[in-house]
């Protein structure tokens, strides 16, 4: 077996050891990347402990959910199955945003969340609300397609 020995110059380890005793680096701290705020007053689901608006939350999303695919099936029933001008016209072309607008929402959410931070029961509740937010935009959305 060959054994290696490197040799390190006296000014390379003198310049690490400065480095090391040197002040630490302050970094700036991170900007909040959520559009997210607190509840609202009027918010059905404010005023209560962050677990009781976590519960609100889930259920208020349910009933967006519900008229999510409501207004979603409105607006692929509005567009054409086949368009010769522009394919892009197409209920197939929704189904596919659809499906890659849900995926981003998710994710993007998930992130928001852990980016408002605190403990995991926080992470919940922020990503919530981001996710609140997003499905009222998209449901804004199809029903401008909709009617």
């Amino acid at each position: 077996m060959q054994v290696k020995i490197f040799i390190i110059p006296l000014f390379l380890s003198l310049s690490i050891s400065t480095i090391c005793i040197a002040e630490p680096i302050k970094l700036p701290k991170p900007k909040q990347v959520s559009q997210s705020t607190p509840l609202e007053e009027d918010d059905p689901c404010s005023g209560s402990s962050n677990f009781e608006q976590v519960q609100c939350l889930n259920i208020e999303l349910k009933k967006q959910d519900q008229e999510l695919n409501h207004v979603y099936k409105l607006a692929i029933a509005a567009l054409p199955e086949k368009d010769a001008s522009d394919r892009r016209k197409e209920r197939h072309q929704l189904v596919l945003a659809q499906r890659a607008w849900l995926k981003y929402r998710d994710e993007h959410c998930t992130f928001v969340g852990s980016q408002e931070g605190g403990n995991n029961l926080w992470v919940t509740h922020f990503a919530l609300i981001c996710v609140k937010t997003e499905t009222a935009e998209r449901i804004k959305f199809l029903k401008g397609i909709g009617g």
